[in-house]
């Protein structure tokens, strides 16, 4: 089945928008 690529593909978006908020407010202090 693909569902396993799908979940992959959504959990590494998450994960990006997660650092890059992290990122950002790392850098607004």
């Amino acid at each position: 089945m693909i569902l396993n690529d799908f979940l992959v593909d959504i959990f590494r978006h998450v994960w990006e928008r997660l650092l890059i908020s992290r990122l950002r407010k790392s850098q607004n202090i």
